[in-house]
């Protein structure tokens, strides 16, 4: 068996050089394939993506976010 280990090991020693070290990989089993769920208003519970968010450009001014009205559809 330590005949063998200094083999692999010499084998090592002789490629590392061309081949660089061993490819693992992210340690993950692939890549998401799923979406995200849409992310929801903390204040009124609907999709943020009905909402209007006003942002200021003077740095004084907070930002606003204005929620939909219940029921209504979004304005295209």
């Amino acid at each position: 068996m330590a005949e063998r280990t200094r083999w692999w090991d010499r084998l090592n020693k002789a490629l590392y050089p061309y081949l660089g070290p061993a490819q693992l990989g992210p340690g993950r089993g692939g890549e998401r394939t799923d979406a995200p769920p849409p992310a929801i208003c903390p204040l009124c519970g609907q999709a943020m993506s009905g909402h209007e968010i006003e942002r200021s450009t003077d740095g004084h001014t907070p930002t606003r976010l204005h929620c939909p009205v219940p029921g209504a559809s979004p304005a295209a």
